[in-house]
């Protein structure tokens, strides 16, 4: 009995990745029986399944690049359609001939002839692994069924991640019969609501036979700590505005027999299911030894003893930031990418933590000075830059918004101020973030401890190469625009991002790169959710003002309701006691503590604020400055656009052609 898979009909399927593993799909059974007669033939098809995860540490097909936070400026990467393609979409560059990022059909992609993951393939595999895994002689009944949770949660997630870009999907079917009726054979999509229960199904159903925490030699692959976070993610998309009662946005987009795709009437229920699966994953999570990180080594880094002796607990709160992404497989961590680097060399400057990554000065104040640093690429491309939208989307000190701070003055956060002198005792609060005698603006000072720990600015501190390196992006100095060295790679908005770099990788002759995950998911990310949910189904209380104060309180700020009942402080008094205020309360926090790992798009696509915030230019400093007053002048640096079809990705006219059961999204027909 032949079986035929809904979208695509083909008799052979090939192909490319690290093993060779269902890169064959033959019409012959058999063959495919011979895949599976031991363990290690499932484990490398199970691998198979896990090598289409996305790849977030690759600059040119990381999903992290959406939405506003990254900027890489090189033009000779950025006019290539298979570089930087995130960074494409938000040029809206978009289009039905070859969709980029187009995990429909494969298109858009990092490979030579375009091509990327493909998600229905994906699915196709999944259930060729569930079909024939019973068949290896050599894996007991516990195995077994444990591999296949894993294999089905998987499809599970690789669904949804098309109803994050697609909306509605094609569910991912087959038919037993030789004779396939042509309606059943090129199916039509279903709805959103239907979209999301085919996912939220295969993932409870997969659940209760997974391990409950995998041991040190699995990290990265499925266990329930995992499988129940991302069920909870999925359940708050389904609850958000954009996939729940949307009929502003949607309300004429139906399918080909006149249904509507996407319900027209808001579910506030949804919020409760997804308010229960937090709780849920929470509990699963922490007791499963997953906790928020803290910095626990036996020392803190030589170049730090001043500022560990001037403020012990404020070094603490620093290292606690500096090294919740880039201390490999943390106790925060709950899923993250265990193939490191994607395939790629460990200095191939496309990896995410090296493109980010700040030369070394050639300054013979720093002890490496003799490996002359200074204009070595290998593993350190500093290329990949913030925005200024970032500089400005962290709180001041008092755990505000810069326009909310009534002790930060809108009007005079771009005067050129001086920094304290050493011996000055009002340096004491910069000690270890800012630059004694340094010129800078007022938006640099006075701000939040994750803003010094996640960028690099003018005038603060950078910890990298294992070297404390004190940060200028003047034009001609070591971090800026070297007309003579490095005309190519700086950072183009004059603000680069530390988060992602581990403080001991090195480049150049002493190279070093420490490897760690990028999360997919980590545990802050449940917190903030769940705050949100709760906010959403019952409003403001001190339930989501905890879960809020439990990031708050690691980051050194004030807590929510102390801070936005102040009169001396907060401009809109309360707003933490309106569902509304503290809905954006919320989604700022989210920002800034889940910033550069690829969650700020989706949070505004889930709200339907992308068209606004997503159009405007990506601004910076004027790099070619030399001195602060020239430098600190806040030019465009990248013009974007974001229409309103930019919110579902087209569906490519290649399949449109192939199944004329299928509607594309709007905006793409």
């Amino acid at each position: 009995m032949k079986k035929i898979y809904l979208l695509l009909v083909i008799a052979v399927m090939s192909f490319t990745s690290c093993n060779e593993y269902l890169d064959l799909v033959p019409d012959d059974v058999t063959k495919i029986e011979d895949l599976f007669n031991t363990k290690t033939d499932a484990l490398n098809a199970l691998a198979k399944i896990y090598s289409y995860l996305p790849v977030i540490d690759d600059i040119h097909e990381t999903p992290f690049l959406l939405g506003d936070e990254y900027v890489c400026g090189r033009a000779d990467l950025d006019n290539a359609s298979n570089r930087l393609i995130a960074q494409r979409i938000m040029r809206n560059l978009q289009s039905t001939g070859a969709p980029l990022l187009g995990i429909w059909s494969g298109t858009g992609g990092t490979g030579d002839s375009g091509e990327g993951k493909h998600y229905y393939v994906a699915m196709r595999h999944c259930d060729l692994v569930m079909e024939h895994v019973d068949r290896v002689h050599d894996m007991n009944e516990t195995e077994k069924t444990e591999m296949k949770a894993q294999v089905s949660f998987l499809k599970a997630y690789y669904a949804f991640m098309l109803i994050k870009q697609y909306g509605p999907i094609v569910l991912p079917q087959y038919l037993d019969t030789d004779e396939t009726d042509p309606e059943k054979l090129f199916p039509a999509r279903v709805t959103i609501d239907e979209s999301f229960d085919y996912v939220i199904d295969l993932m409870r159903e997969a659940i209760p036979k997974l391990r409950v925490k995998v041991s040190i030699a699995d990290y990265g692959q499925v266990d329930q700590t995992v499988a129940k976070s991302i069920l909870a993610r999925v359940l708050v998309f389904r609850a958000s505005p954009f996939y729940n009662g949307n009929n502003d946005l949607y309300g004429t987009f139906r399918n080909i027999d006149g249904t509507h795709f996407f319900s027209q009437t808001y579910d506030r229920e949804k919020w409760k299911d997804a308010l229960d699966a937090l709780d849920d994953a929470i509990k699963t999570c922490t007791d499963a030894g997953i906790k928020l990180y803290e910095y626990s080594k036996p020392a803190y880094y030589n170049y730090d003893t001043a500022f560990v002796a001037a403020n012990p607990a404020k070094a603490q709160m620093y290292y606690n930031r500096r090294f919740v992404i880039t201390d490999p497989w943390n106790t925060e961590l709950i899923w993250g990418r265990s193939d490191f680097l994607g395939g790629k060399g460990s200095n191939d400057n496309r990896i995410l933590p090296n493109a980010c990554n700040i030369r070394l000065p050639d300054d013979p104040d720093y002890d490496g000075a003799g490996y002359s640093e200074k204009n070595n690429n290998m593993g350190c491309g500093q290329t990949m830059s913030a925005s200024y939208q970032m500089l400005e989307r962290y709180y001041t000190e008092n755990g505000l918004p810069i326009g909310e701070d009534l002790t930060y003055a809108d009007d005079e956060k771009y005067r050129i101020v001086t920094v304290p002198e050493i011996n000055n005792p009002e340096y004491s609060k910069y000690n270890g973030l800012m630059q004694p005698g340094h010129k800078v603006v007022k938006l640099l000072l006075d701000r939040e401890l994750r803003f010094y720990t996640d960028l690099i600015i003018t005038g603060g501190y950078t910890r990298s190469h294992r070297y404390k390196i004190r940060t200028s992006m003047f034009r001609d100095t070591d971090g800026g625009l070297n007309t003579s060295n490095n005309q190519n790679d700086y950072f183009c908005t004059g603000i680069g991002i530390q988060k992602m770099v581990h403080p001991e990788s090195s480049a150049g002759w002493g190279f070093i790169q420490v490897r760690y995950p990028c999360p997919y998911i980590r545990l802050a990310d449940l917190y903030l959710m769940r705050a949100e949910a709760r906010n959403e189904y019952v409003g403001p209380g001190p339930e989501v003002w905890e879960d809020v104060n439990i990031i708050r309180r690691r980051a050194g700020i004030r807590e929510v309701q102390d801070v936005w009942a102040d009169p001396q402080y907060a401009k809109t008094l309360n707003k933490h006691q309106d569902q509304i205020g503290m809905r954006e309360i919320i989604l700022q926090e989210r920002a800034i503590e889940l910033s550069f790992e690829g969650i700020h798009y989706w949070d505004i696509v889930r709200y339907k604020k992308a068209v606004t915030e997503f159009s405007q230019p990506i601004t910076g400093w004027n790099v070619w400055g030399t001195t602060a007053e020239d430098f600190f002048m806040l030019l465009p640096i990248q013009y974007r656009r974001f229409p309103l079809s930019s919110y579902l990705w087209p569906i490519s006219v290649d399949e449109m052609n192939i199944n004329s059961s299928l509607k594309n999204n709007p905006g793409w027909q």
